[in-house]
Order: structure tokens, then sequence, then C-alpha cells
């Protein structure tokens, strides 16, 4: 079995696409939830691929005491009005952080060695952004057994990224894509430089986008042609600080008939589902793109990916702070003071958006190899050779 550990949305994000196309070329996958306060199983992804016969745990592997302390924190969700359950937030915050711990009251050795050794597991894939003590246990464990351990990037590098030996010491190989790497020293290079095999970038691989496309049908009810579509990308509590003046411009724009906004917030957040913001948001990051017209952001965000490859215009919000991001210094995106955002919507913005063919090829070359079929290389490069 090829089983695949997520814990936060944003894993099961990235390694969804490797899942569906393991399981797709008729290999025994498994996926196990090691998020205790959020589980997934009602997204219509992880139901496509159960659908598939992808096995999905819930909950990682527990013993008598642990278990009954994990439906007795359900049943408290379950009961608990949401104005409570909000209220709580230094118990989700002590629960996060006992699980990014090496030793945790929910993670066992025992328990984890017997459920890897009672399913035959061979490999095991984790996103990159695991918590480093946790990968530490579980590369451990994956040793001691002749399992082999996979690191996959969490979105993609913005910048150029440096990678610190620990984190390349706890894999077997890490799957990269197109971001360039900067190593400390010749040393570190080359005692690394053996586990990274480009694959390229799983999440926008075309064929993964129309599976999307095919899993999440576009519900267009309500939606009037005439209107402009615009969705906001944002993230509350950004370091960047630009929270507040689009909250405003959202509020200004709202006001334009001609206007029909939705809004995405970034799937980051700690909460349990009944009260996790991005959950409950009426659309996810697909469906957004699907239905807008043009797209708006004021913070690096892989996904502008997808909107480039659907051909959906993207208004950066220039807040003095792009020059420190590679990603955004790319023609294929318009920069533009928030000040100036209204009037450019009114005036300038056509729906039948025509991208820039050799500036999106560029972009789209530089971030994700976008020659390559990365579906095929991961199972090629990496699963076949097990």
């Amino acid at each position: 079995m090829h089983l695949f550990i997520i814990d936060y949305f944003i894993s099961f994000d990235t390694l969804a696409p490797i899942i569906y196309y393991l399981k797709k070329n008729k290999m025994n996958v498994a996926v196990c939830n090691f998020n205790i306060l959020q589980d997934f199983s009602q997204n219509k992804i992880m139901k496509y691929l159960i659908s598939m016969k992808v096995k999905y745990f819930s909950h990682l592997p527990l013993g008598l005491i642990n278990l009954c302390m994990y439906y007795f924190l359900k049943l408290f969700i379950i009961i608990f009005p949401k104005f409570i359950l909000k209220r709580c937030t230094r118990l989700w915050f002590f629960i996060k952080r006992d699980l990014d711990a090496k030793k945790s009251f929910f993670l066992n050795e025992k328990e984890l060695k017997f459920f890897l050794l009672k399913n035959n597991v061979k490999s095991l894939t984790l996103s990159e952004n695991f918590p480093i003590n946790k990968l530490e246990f579980i590369y451990s464990i994956a040793k001691k057994n002749n399992i082999k351990l996979f690191l996959v990037p969490s979105g993609l590098a913005l910048n150029d990224q440096t990678y610190h030996s620990k984190r390349l010491n706890l894999c077997d190989k890490y799957l990269k894509c197109n971001n360039k790497l900067i190593f400390k020293n010749e040393y570190e290079k080359k005692k690394n430089i053996s586990k990274l095999v480009i694959v390229g970038s799983a999440r926008y691989d075309d064929e993964w986008l129309n599976k999307i496309n095919e899993i999440f049908k576009l519900k267009n009810k309500g939606a009037d042609k005439n209107k402009l579509k615009i969705a906001f990308f944002i993230k509350k509590g950004s370091h960047w600080k630009e929270n507040n003046k689009i909250e405003n411009l959202i509020k200004n724009l709202k006001k334009n008939k001609n206007f029909q906004i939705s809004i995405r917030n970034k799937p980051s957040d700690i909460l349990p589902n009944k009260i996790s913001t991005f959950m409950n948001d009426k659309m996810n990051s697909s469906e957004i793109i699907n239905w807008s017209d043009v797209v708006i952001t004021g913070r690096p965000s892989s996904i502008l990916v997808e909107c480039v490859k659907k051909n959906k215009e993207v208004l950066i919000i220039d807040n003095g702070s792009l020059e420190n991001t590679n990603f955004y210094n790319y023609e294929i995106f318009k920069k533009i003071n928030i000040e100036n955002v209204y009037q450019y919507l009114e005036n300038n913005l056509s729906k039948d958006i025509k991208l820039d063919e050799e500036n999106k090829k560029k972009f789209l070359k530089d971030f994700i190899t976008y020659e390559n079929n990365s579906l095929k290389y991961h199972l090629e490069k990496i699963y076949l050779n097990i």
C-alpha cells in the first residue's frame, strides 16, 4: 500500500492529484488523516477518491485511551453551539501544539508501527509543511521498517528557496517542482542532491485540473451573465496587513450593481469543521476561479497558477512589498494600487479576456514545469521504482 498522510487542507490539496493518478493506475492507495479537529471525508475531492476505492482512515492510529478521548472531543464539538466553540481558541491551539510535538498524546509509536505493518505500507507520502518534530517521529518508524518516505512541496516556492539539511534528512526522496534551490554550502548540496527528483507540480497538471472541473460541476444559479464576477482570495490576519484595505474595497465594489463579488478564505485555519471559515465558504478555490471573470488578491499564493491556466485576469494589490516576491514580477499579472481598482474594473476590464500567450507560457514554465506531464512523472520516477 502507498499511504498518504494529511493534516491540514493544504496537504490534502497538494497530495490529492498524486493519490488520484496512482489509483487510476490500479495501485493500492490509502489516505490517513492526522488532523484530530478537521475531517475531510465530506470534501468533494475526497468523496471522489473514495468512490475510486481509495481507502480513507479518518483519524491516525489510536490506542484505547486515545480513541476514547478522540470521540469525546468529537462529541463535544457536535453538542456545543458555534458561539461557544469559537470561544475555545486556546483548546484548539493546545491540540495543534500537541499534535505538532514529537511526543504527542495522540501519536503512539506502537500503534503507528502496527498500523503500517498491518496494512503492508510500502511508501509514505507527506506534504513538506508537515511539522518537523512529527516528521522526524514518523521517518524514524519508516526507516526501522524499510518504508520509503517522500516529501512533496506544499504549494509552490514563490522565491528562491533555501533547503535546510534537517528536513531533507527526514525523507528518502523530495518530489521537486521547478523552484530554484539555494543550499547553505557545497557539503549540504552534495549530501542531499540525490534526494531531489524533478517531477513538476501535480496540483496544476492539466489532467488534474480537468478532473477538478469534472468533480465540481459549477452551479451558477442566481449568477447574472451581465454582471462582472469578481473573486477575492483573502487571508485574515495576514502579515502583509492588507486586510482592512481589501475589506473596504469589497464593501465599495458591492455598491455597484454591475459587480458580483465572491470571497475565498485561505484554507489554513486549525478550527473544527463546524466553525472553520474556509470550510464554510460557498465555493472552494477551483469553483470560485471557474465562476469568476477576474481574480483579486493582496498576497502571494500559488493558487494563482490555476487562475493563469484558466485564462483569468489576476489583479495584484500593490502594497509596496511586491518587489520582494519573484512570483509577482511577471507581466501576466496586473499590479495595481488599491485606490485604482474600482475605476479599472468599471472602465477597462472586458469579459472576453485574452492573456498574452508568451507571458503565460514563460510564467508557467518557470513555476510548474509547463512542458511535462507531472502526474506521469510522479508515477514513473517515484512510485513504480519501489
